[in-house]
């Protein structure tokens, strides 16, 4: 595909494909307009969204069953092997060493159209068909609406990967998921005794289905909020304290040094009351003066 032709030709296929389905596609819905304006209220044509829009074949060999031929499945199977045969071809060098990379992701990319082609013959000719019953398809529908779900978080996920409720929503998926599993496993086939036996074609059983369904949304729902709490409690704790710590030791960074002053010593000027003063008058003159010994 590092080519020009190496583009335009699954482009081809495309456009092929697309013009394919895009006229079967209006044509059938054409189809069962047109019947019901001119026959009111009678059965015809219906139309049914499809994947693969088979032809008028033989009447013998592959195409046998009900004169039908899956043409596009095939060709689309048969473009795919040729796309991925002509990458691997052209992604070894000279010496037979497989060296360009980019080759092995585009066979990568036609293997899965291809594969998607298989499974529309698989379909087609109802290799793997086995008979369906009501409930069946209904515990399926559930367990395909939590996949729905899961993939829808995890696209919001991808814009918002700070947002943990998101994640949760995908854990809480893969927890209904796991739970269901086993109670489908236990409606479906039983293996013990004390399972009892459902009646996969009752109405009934359908609306007990939708009841255990809720139930194990509710339980899983629960199981996550017990994991959460102890943990958030104790986490909790443990944050209210580092952050206590932090912000003493910041307040002891950012409080400003004081400055410590000399102190000084500032003696009260003592007033000499009048009494006092008479007082200290009489004493000086009884003071006896010392003779200087000559």
């Amino acid at each position: 595909m590092g080519t020009f032709a190496g583009h335009a030709l699954p482009g081809s296929f495309f456009i092929i494909f697309g013009v394919w389905a895009l006229y079967h596609a209006l044509k059938s819905f054409y189809a069962q307009r047109a019947h019901e304006l001119r026959h009111s209220g009678e059965g015809g044509p219906v139309y049914i969204n499809r994947v693969s829009y088979p032809v008028r074949g033989c009447k013998s060999g592959c195409c046998s069953r009900d004169k039908l031929c899956p043409l596009d499945s095939y060709m689309k199977t048969a473009a795919c092997l040729i796309g991925i045969a002509g990458e691997v071809f052209t992604g070894f060098n000279k010496d037979w060493h497989f060296v360009f990379m980019v080759n092995a992701q585009h066979a990568t990319m036609y293997s899965m159209f291809g594969v998607s082609g298989i499974v529309e013959l698989l379909i087609f000719y109802r290799v793997f068909k086995v008979p369906i019953t009501p409930v069946d398809t209904y515990v399926h529908m559930l367990l395909a609406g939590v996949i729905i779900v899961q993939i829808a978080s995890n696209i919001v996920e991808l814009f918002c990967p700070d947002k943990p409720v998101f994640a949760l929503i995908r854990i809480w998926g893969y927890l209904v998921q796991g739970t269901w599993f086993w109670h489908v496993g236990a409606i479906l086939y039983p293996a013990a005794s004390f399972m009892p036996i459902w009646d996969e074609y009752l109405k009934e059983s359908a609306v007990g289905v939708c009841n255990l369904f809720c139930y194990h949304l509710l339980i899983d729902f629960a199981a996550i909020i017990v994991f959460a709490i102890p943990m958030s409690l104790r986490l909790g704790r443990m944050d209210a304290s580092k952050a206590n710590s932090r912000m003493e030791f910041m307040g002891r960074i950012s409080r400003p040094s004081e400055e410590v002053q000399p102190s000084t010593v500032r003696e009260e000027a003592h007033v000499i009351e009048e009494s006092e003063e008479t007082e200290m008058w009489n004493a000086k003159q009884h003071i006896v003066p010392l003779e200087i010994a000559e």
